[in-house]
């Protein structure tokens, strides 16, 4: 079945030409230099855009089962990919009359094209539920990653992401039902709980299962972003299972994924800054907070990721959301030329418009703080 949504062919080749990698390869999580799983972030505009920054793997947002449950797999040939698009509805005249004075936008639920490294992550609390939504695109994706991680309360009080961490019996079950019956491999991300104790019991659980990787948020359930990521927990972790794992938290330099940089104090981002550094009434507002918060995380000095927690690869979110060119060896690029780069991308595959605002605003939020006294993030 073709796409119907476009108008007419596109006059330049696809974004993601030359950026499709051998189906027949091997997949291995081991050096892997990975854009993280980010809700709303983790389109398609924005994973062609890390692909062609060098990031090894993809991740998508994450995608509820019941959502790809009630999709159908559309190939559209005019954009190359292949779209998992809401089944049929009925709808009104005046429903399909608004929808025809609108710009063409695609509605996909997920997008993907032929060749691409992408990992599908699910969020699910059942196994049935998991399999059935996994069977549907797993011809078209390399791996399938169950959410463990997600604090927000939409999937947190439906037993799903972070939800799912007191669980183990339900994890067991989701897992061993996914690794059982499909032919691709089976990952999951979670993040630390209370305890190393109780964290290592976890992933003891979880490498039963026969995953091929394990993704760890070095946070807390309730840490919030702007608390420093707890690399310092993660070596033992890592070292306690023999499955390859995949460390995330505060990665915003290309030197974190690699060995490259010689050391340096890390910027506790709880320090509390003085009035010199910052004015006292910036902190009553929240935008600026969170800017400020955004400055100390970017310029805090790289730190050897890999190194550190003796993980096997890497994944940014944020900082691969804020600045999709640190997947880059030779540095960042200008952000503003980096989001213009977005929006070509995002308007040749017709994202929606909504999507593509938000990602740009999140990469501009980053930029220098407009608050006299504050030193901002500026482009190189």
């Amino acid at each position: 079945m073709e796409a119907g949504c476009q108008t007419s062919a596109h006059s330049s080749p696809p974004p993601h030409q030359g950026l499709e990698i051998d189906l027949n390869s091997s997949w291995t999580y081991e050096r892997k230099n990975i854009l993280a799983p980010m809700v709303r972030a983790g389109t398609l505009p924005l994973r062609v855009l890390a692909r062609k920054f060098g990031a090894d793997i993809v991740y998508s947002e994450e995608i509820i089962d019941h959502s790809i449950i009630a999709s159908e797999r559309v190939e559209n040939k005019e954009d190359g990919t292949i779209d998992f698009l809401p089944k049929k509805q009925v709808i009104s005249k005046k429903q399909r009359r608004r929808k025809q004075q609108q710009a063409p936008e695609n509605i996909s639920k997920f997008r993907t094209y032929r060749g691409e490294p992408i990992v599908f992550q699910m969020g699910t609390n059942d196994a049935v539920r998991a399999l059935k939504a996994s069977q549907i695109v797993a011809g078209d994706v390399r791996a399938i990653d169950v959410n463990m991680g997600c604090p927000k309360h939409f999937s947190v009080h439906a037993g799903m992401g972070a939800g799912l961490l007191s669980s183990p019996e339900t994890i067991q079950d989701i897992l061993r039902t996914l690794v059982r019956n499909l032919s691709i491999p089976v990952t999951c991300k979670i993040r630390l709980k209370e305890s190393e104790k109780d964290t290592i019991e976890l992933l003891k659980v979880i490498e039963g299962c026969g995953v091929a990787a394990i993704g760890i948020h070095a946070r807390c359930v309730y840490d919030r972003p702007r608390h420093r990521a707890l690399v310092e927990k993660i070596r033992p972790l890592v070292s306690s299972i023999n499955v390859p794992v995949i460390y995330n938290g505060d990665v915003f330099h290309f030197s974190d994924f690699k060995r490259q940089y010689d050391g340096g104090a890390y910027i506790d981002s709880n320090v509390e800054l003085d009035s010199e550094t910052c004015p006292r009434e910036a902190w009553k507002l929240p935008w600026l907070s969170a800017l400020i918060d955004m400055h100390i995380m970017i310029s805090s000095p790289p730190r050897r990721m890999r190194e550190e927690t003796g993980s096997a690869s890497v994944m940014t979110a944020r900082g691969g959301l804020w600045n999709c060119s640190l997947f880059r060896p030779e540095g960042l690029l200008p952000v503003y030329s980096v989001a213009k780069d977005y929006v070509k991308i995002a308007r040749w595959y017709k994202n929606p418009f909504r999507n593509t605002k938000y990602n740009i605003l999140q990469m501009l939020q980053a930029q220098e703080p407009k608050c006299e006294g504050c030193s901002g993030l500026r482009d190189p």
